[in-house]
């Protein structure tokens, strides 16, 4: 699954963590969810697949509200 041509399944969690922190630039009203994604990759083993498209499906949602 891509997201914004980044696949997080394969990518290294200190990328993840890179381009979340572009991405609070940018999406300044996704700060809270990319904090918690943060937070859930630091829990979760590197590359957890389920972690990262929680967070996808989540943000998707959030999209269509």
């Amino acid at each position: 699954m891509e997201f914004m041509g980044i696949d997080p399944t394969s990518t290294p969690v200190f990328l993840l963590y890179a381009y979340d922190w572009q991405m609070m630039s940018v999406l300044p009203h996704f700060r809270h969810k990319i904090k918690w994604f943060a937070k859930l990759c630091t829990a979760l083993p590197q590359n957890s697949s389920k972690g990262a498209e929680t967070f996808l499906n989540e943000l998707s949602m959030m999209g269509k509200t």
